[in-house]
């Protein structure tokens, strides 16, 4: 949860979502990790945005170290970290005023650090890269052929499902 470590600043009181507690981040939050010697950081993040269209750069101790982009709805994403002691996300993009009267961008159920990458994650780079690639695939048929978009559906839904399974 990330109730263990020391929230700094951007992100607001614990809320629920479905049995997933949770806290909002505004546009950006920033949290005390403990040195560990552990080499990966998980995060388990949700994106109210359609897939691709937000996007979280992450530093630690205020060094750039990746920017992933997220998948809709609750997915875990891992990084490689380094000994650092704060961690900085900063998404690109937040909800409209509309929705709600704070400045939301994405959902933080859970930041850890393991020895090991967790099953149920998210490789940022191979798994997204992989998907963008076949989007922009998709979209080249779409526009050559006029397809109706199916292949990237069915695309799209395979890598749900198997998300859904490893968790």
């Amino acid at each position: 949860m990330i109730e263990k470590y020391w929230i700094i600043k951007g992100v607001f009181e614990e809320e629920d979502d479905n049995g997933i507690p949770y806290r909002w981040m505004t546009s950006e939050a920033k949290v005390w990790l403990p040195k560990k010697e552990e080499k990966y950081l998980t995060l388990k993040l949700f994106s109210p945005f359609p897939d691709f269209e937000q996007t979280v750069t992450i530093y630690l101790d205020d060094k750039k170290v990746e920017c992933i982009t997220l998948l809709n709805g609750w997915h875990t994403y891992t990084i490689e970290k380094r000994n650092q002691d704060t961690i900085t996300l900063k998404a690109k993009k937040t909800l409209p005023k509309k929705i709600d009267e704070r400045i939301l961008a994405v959902r933080i159920s859970d930041i850890a650090t393991s020895e090991t990458v967790p099953q149920a994650t998210i490789d940022t780079r191979k798994d997204i890269a992989c998907l963008m690639q076949e989007k922009e695939t998709a979209e080249k048929e779409y526009t050559q052929r006029g397809s109706d978009y199916s292949w990237w559906k069915r695309i799209h839904k395979r890598f749900q499902k198997n998300s859904q399974k490893k968790r």
